[in-house]
């Protein structure tokens, strides 16, 4: 089955910043969602100007559009896509909702949720978490497998562990925030963001700054001292290459900590919301709520909480899980899938064969 995926348009890095945030939907975590779908599914990137011309060629489709379902939100615009695909299968990839706190009277809007019925009928829909499969389910979307986010299926590696350093260094160690805003002027934000200035010798930023220059000159001043020095990456390898040498990543940021971690890096995700929140439990990724985020601290304590010992068990099964969407949806794998694809048709079995209690922790 010849398939597609929604795609941004390639950034270069000689091209103005300005420019490259618009490539990427103004959020650099895009990079990653794109570099694990090319090395895990057999896919042919397509840009959405390009769907009219070129939907005739493909079987199938694969998008990212439901991965921010606000409460209410409209998604009929989507019915264009739908449009030009026909009755071929579109298959959204690790779609979820966005509630504070996961609230169990969410509600879907009713053409989204219409939406996502139609196409549930024609695929198998991957959520990105309990939470979101749940809420759907009460919708009447049944068709559903949680996979969490591709981003951590990239270069797919039965093997993958994350390991601690045998030290850490403030040099050595990467921050990462939320979009800074004017929205963070609370004292929670000055006491992470300062301490994040004090403690880690290099902040990674994925979005434009919007902090207004009233907050740069006052309560942040410190901080944007750090902030000057800030790396910022519109090409995914480069990004991979410079976290490669690090020894310790913690921030807000979900792929901002992902991409540590596909480097061996170890990562502490700080959770302020219920979309990383439902990320992080679904791969048992070590966490700290925002709210418990004591300054007085020293960093070596928050290195320490950062224990990949679950996430190393629970790996192999994950990613055999998210082969198995992969191929209930008739998606092709990439030939770094070989071995295994090789085992499913065989009936050898795959990782979670081998670790049948591992497997239970899927269910």
């Amino acid at each position: 089955m010849k398939t597609a995926y929604l795609a941004f348009r390639p950034c270069e890095n000689h091209q103005p910043t300005r420019e490259n945030f618009l490539k990427v939907g103004s959020n650099t975590g895009n990079l990653v969602f794109d570099a694990s779908l090319r090395t895990t599914i057999q896919c042919t990137p397509l840009l959405h100007e390009e769907l009219e011309q070129r939907s005739w060629e493909f079987d199938a489709l694969v998008v990212r559009n439901f991965i921010w379902m606000s409460e209410n939100k409209d998604m009929s615009s989507f019915r264009e896509i739908m449009k030009r695909f026909g009755q071929k299968p579109i298959i959204p990839i690790s779609a979820g909702l966005q509630s504070p706190d996961f609230r169990p009277d969410f509600h879907l809007h009713p053409e989204t949720a219409k939406i996502l019925q139609e196409l549930s009928e024609r695929c198998c829909i991957g959520v990105r978490g309990e939470y979101t499969a749940r809420i759907l389910e009460k919708h009447g979307i049944r068709n559903l497998r949680i996979i969490g986010c591709p981003s951590l299926y990239y270069r797919p590696n039965f093997n993958r562990k994350i390991c601690p350093a045998p030290q850490i260094t403030k040099e050595n160690v990467l921050s990462n925030y939320k979009t800074l805003s004017k929205t963070l002027d609370t004292p929670l934000d000055h006491e992470i963001l300062n301490y994040l200035a004090q403690n880690t010798g290099q902040f990674v930023e994925q979005t434009p700054c919007y902090l207004p220059d009233r907050l740069r000159t006052s309560s942040f001043s410190n901080f944007m001292k750090f902030y000057q020095t800030r790396k910022l990456f519109f090409r995914f390898e480069d990004w991979l290459h410079f976290v490669s040498s690090k020894s310790f990543s913690i921030g807000g940021r979900f792929h901002g900590n992902v991409v540590p971690v596909l480097a061996g890096v170890p990562a502490l995700f700080v959770v302020f919301d219920s979309r990383t929140r439902e990320l992080t439990d679904f791969f048992s990724l070590p966490t700290i709520d925002a709210a418990d985020f004591d300054p007085q601290k020293p960093l070596q304590y928050y290195y320490e909480l950062a224990d990949y010992s679950r996430f190393n068990r629970r790996y192999p099964i994950l990613l055999e899980n998210f082969i198995d969407f992969c191929l209930e949806n008739g998606l092709e794998l990439t030939s770094g899938m070989g071995t295994y694809f090789h085992r499913k048709l065989t009936g050898k079995g795959g990782a979670g064969h081998a670790d049948s209690q591992a497997a239970g922790m899927l269910s």
